[in-house]
């Protein structure tokens, strides 16, 4: 029988809860948010953006967030390589990416840009805005907004 003292497995036990703990932390967040209030009675958007620096390894999301703060949409990279400067873009519409985008109308659209290792390094001198359809992702474009990084 194997035979620990009570510190050796405290001291087993304070470990493993660092190390649980650690695990998918966001060391670095950046909030984009619309320069004005989204428009009425869009169905889909796309908010376009320059991939920024960070770190290869890290796992890089994207949450936007509804007016009372609950999460309206993810998206995570996964295996996909980001390459810094590359032009990006993130489409929403409802069965494709994200919820209801009525939620949305004559609001302020925040997303939140997390990664678990390192930094997130924005260019800003590029240029980050939202576009907004009635009719689909290809139907007819009824506003374009500025986003800034908060």
């Amino acid at each position: 029988m194997l035979n620990l003292s009570k510190y050796s497995v405290l001291v087993f036990c304070i470990i493993l809860i660092i190390l649980v703990s650690g695990c998918n932390k966001a060391t670095d967040t950046k909030t984009f948010i619309t320069t004005d209030y989204a428009p009425e009675g869009f169905d889909a958007w796309t908010f376009f953006w320059t991939a920024p620096q960070i770190n290869p390894e890290a796992d890089f999301n994207c949450t936007v967030l509804d007016p009372a703060e609950n999460i309206f949409a993810t998206w995570n990279r996964g295996d996909e390589p980001v390459y810094k400067g590359s032009s990006q873009r993130l489409d929403f519409a409802p069965g494709f990416l994200g919820g209801d985008p009525k939620t949305l109308h004559k609001q302020e659209i925040r997303l939140v840009f997390t990664v678990d290792k390192g930094e997130i390094i924005f260019d800003m001198a590029e240029k980050y805005y939202f576009k907004f359809y009635k009719g689909g992702l290809d139907g007819k474009e009824i506003g374009s907004i500025s986003a800034s990084l908060q």
